[in-house]
């Protein structure tokens, strides 16, 4: 897991060594660059498993997110979704219940809080609480007393890593029709990056399959490479590919993958408008990527998404991993943004 270790360390000082703070570091005004043209709309959710979801639910409902514990997932319920601004953390029960195999996510989810310093002492207590490491990093740069980054565990290895949320970044991210949580998280904020190591030489292919069949604007990041998704100058993110030596090589010789294991990753993303989530829906049927579940096009534009899962090189016509990703129109009814007119 050594990459993952070293890709948090890259991010951790891009985001706080003094030379390489952004512009929105200790409370100064929020500015994202501008988007690369063509960015996905959103990246929606990312689904994460875990082994005891009551247990989940009190790191990321009540520690975490800052709710109330009535919030917590009830007994039998199989998920639960925390809300991060305009995207969510989905956390399902693994399945085969209790003490099941449980897939972590393979790198960490960058996060925006509200309150960092409520968020780590929620942590702290509940980490004496379950008896289990929660907290593995704190970083002070800014002064002592001054908790600039946090690096967190769930109770089942899922990583994450966390600044607080620049000053009025709340009223930017309204103006996009994102409603801020009221209820079970509104401590988090925003989900910034999600980073997934793959194996080697998977990052670029990766690159390139997202390219390709999503029209996503990618570009190399630290050690790997990222895909935009913007919804507007209030918010940026990115879906980050690492290549991870401790990971199976890719077996050039196999051109198919098997989709029946339920250990796979997933993650939701939000086309920029109609005409590209068919133009995506059509490139995926036409070389065979589409999930056997979906169906054609006129139950997807009913339903307004579709699934792949055997992401392929458009290079080499390899598939490079398996990743649930789950396509949507912009205007499918689960967004959190209000409705883009198009035209």
């Amino acid at each position: 897991m050594g990459i993952i270790e070293s890709t948090l360390g890259a991010v951790l000082q891009r985001f706080l060594m003094p030379k390489e703070v952004p512009d929105w570091f200790n409370g100064r005004k929020l500015t994202f660059p501008q988007a690369p043209p063509n960015s996905l709309r959103l990246l929606g959710h990312v689904v994460l498993e875990a082994s005891d979801l009551a247990r989940s639910g009190q790191f990321f409902i009540e520690a975490l997110g800052g709710g109330s514990a009535s919030a917590c997932p009830s007994a039998g319920a199989s998920e639960f979704r925390l809300q991060a601004g305009a995207s969510e953390i989905k956390v399902v029960a693994a399945q085969g219940g209790a003490g099941a195999e449980v897939r972590t996510w393979p790198g960490h989810v960058y996060l925006w809080v509200q309150d960092i310093r409520a968020t780590l002492d929620r942590c702290r207590a509940l980490e004496k609480k379950l008896g289990v490491k929660l907290v593995e990093e704190e970083h002070n740069i800014t002064a002592a007393d001054i908790v600039d980054a946090v690096v967190l565990q769930d109770p089942d290895g899922n990583r994450f890593v966390l600044n607080q949320a620049p000053n009025g970044f709340m009223d930017r991210i309204s103006r996009l029709g994102v409603v801020p949580s009221s209820g079970p998280s509104p401590n988090v904020l925003a989900l910034i990056e999600a980073v997934h190591s793959v194996p080697p030489g998977g990052a670029p292919a990766m690159a390139r399959f997202c390219h390709h069949y999503f029209g996503a604007p990618v570009s190399p990041k630290d050690a790997g490479w990222a895909v935009h998704f913007s919804p507007g100058r209030a918010l940026r993110q990115t879906l980050c590919f690492v290549d991870d030596a401790g990971l199976d090589a890719i077996d050039e010789n196999e051109s198919t993958a098997s989709t029946d294991s339920p250990l796979m990753s997933s993650v939701c993303m939000y086309m920029p408008s109609k005409e590209t989530f068919r133009k995506c829906f059509e490139k995926c049927q036409a070389d065979g990527i589409v999930d056997d579940s979906t169906g054609g096009w006129e139950e997807v534009e009913r339903s307004g998404e579709f699934r792949v899962r055997r992401c392929m090189d458009p290079q080499t016509h390899k598939v490079v991993m398996e990743l649930e990703c789950v396509v949507r129109a912009p205007d499918h009814s689960a967004c959190l943004l209000a409705p883009r007119k198009e035209g």
